[in-house]
Order: structure tokens, then C-alpha cells, then sequence
């Protein structure tokens, strides 16, 4: 058991390229190879974030919600500052259309981009609740007597 924990640490320095070659992968809608660059990372170095985020995102993708949340919700268990795994629980929740939901994905986003230094995280919160308000405005073209049941009464009485 001790030798193949040996041989394993040798592919430690791997895991960085492992990790860009699933992302890489995932740019060019390779799930499977994604997917097998990942879990290489995961078993090279379980210590390693990123892969699990990966995964995450792969099923964010697939609209898996639940199955995001959960890989996005174990990286921020172990690493409770984790910028990119909050975006990505944030843009989750965004996306369960709920209102407990939209209104925790709003918190996340808006925390992960007050913390980080990353452009392309801040962008990223910034294009998600841009994106989270068209959606709201088309659900709201798209279901009328939603949106005049929300109205108080009196405004609902006058037409």
C-alpha cells in the first residue's frame, strides 16, 4: 500500500496540468475526457480542489443542479473561502429558479466577488446576475397572471 502512496506522489506535480486539461476539455465539450482528467487529479493529489470544482462544473452544465451543489458545497466544507467553488454554488443556485434559491446564489456571488482579486470571477458574479435578472424579466413576459397576482390589490381591482 505504501508504494503505490510512493508512486502516486511522484504524479503530485502533474496535477496542475491534469486539472487545465479537464478544463480545457470542458471548453471543447468533452465530458468523457473532462471528466477522466479530473478524477486522475483527484487520485493524484485528494487533497487538490480544483478537480472536485471540475466536476461541478460538468454538472452545472448538464443543468444537475443538486449534483453541483453537492461538489461546489464539499469544496467550500473543507476550504470555507474558496472563491471560485462559492461562485459556481452561487450560479447553482441561481439557476433552481426558486426564490430561497436565486436570493443564496445572490449572497454567494456577491460575497465571492467582494473577496476576490480575480477579474474573471468578478465577471463571471457580474454576467450571472445580469444573466438572473433577463431571466426574471422573460418569466415575468412569460407568465402574466404571475406577475398581476403579485400586485397588491388595489392596484389589481383598478384594470
Amino acid at each position: 500500500m505504501e508504494n503505490n502512496n510512493q508512486k502516486l506522489k511522484q504524479y503530485a506535480q502533474d496535477v496542475p496540468l491534469l486539472v487545465e486539461a479537464g478544463f480545457i476539455a470542458i471548453k471543447q465539450i468533452d465530458e468523457d475526457s473532462a471528466q477522466k482528467c479530473f478524477y486522475a487529479a483527484m487520485i493524484a493529489n485528494p487533497d487538490e480542489s480544483l478537480p472536485v470544482i471540475g466536476l461541478g462544473i460538468i454538472h452545472l452544465f448538464k443543468l444537475e443542479l443538486d449534483e453541483a451543489k453537492e461538489l461546489f458545497s464539499a469544496v467550500l466544507q473543507k476550504e470555507p473561502n474558496n472563491e471560485m467553488a462559492k461562485t459556481m454554488l452561487g450560479i447553482a443556485n441561481l439557476y433552481t429558479i426558486s426564490d430561497e434559491g436565486i436570493k443564496e446564489g445572490k449572497e454567494l456571488i456577491h460575497d465571492a466577488m467582494h473577496d476576490t482579486d480575480n477579474p474573471e470571477l468578478k465577471q463571471l458574479g457580474k454576467y450571472s446576475n445580469d444573466l438572473m435578472k433577463e431571466i426574471k424579466k422573460k418569466m415575468k413576459d412569460l407568465h402574466p397572471l404571475e406577475s398581476f397576482q403579485k400586485q397588491p390589490i388595489q392596484k389589481r381591482l383598478k384594470k
